[in-house]
């Protein structure tokens, strides 16, 4: 299944995505695009880890900026980094 939403997914943009082409409902669809993003993410953190020789218990993921403090533990998670730290949003003034 996650490889026919995979494939599918190359083919979406923007808000055109719909969930009714892929045979899903859109809460379970919403979840494989959340996992397929996160698990990318967390692929990259893992390869620039493993490039350095150190361990994912090493390190402590800072998620922060945009959907960081959406995603970060799932990202944590994913890669095996046991302390994730989000911050908090801040409202500005200008």
């Amino acid at each position: 299944m996650k490889a026919i939403v995979h494939s599918q997914l190359h083919l979406c943009y923007g808000f055109g995505c719909k969930a009714e082409p892929l045979g899903l409902e859109p809460h379970y669809a919403a979840y494989e695009i959340a996992d397929l993003a996160t698990g990318m993410i967390a692929k990259e953190i893992s390869n620039v880890i493993s490039r350095r020789g150190k361990s994912p218990e090493d390190y402590t993921l800072f998620a922060f900026g945009g959907n960081g403090g959406m995603v970060g533990c799932e990202v944590a998670h994913k890669v095996g980094i046991e302390e994730n730290v989000s911050a908090q949003a801040y409202e500005w003034e200008a």
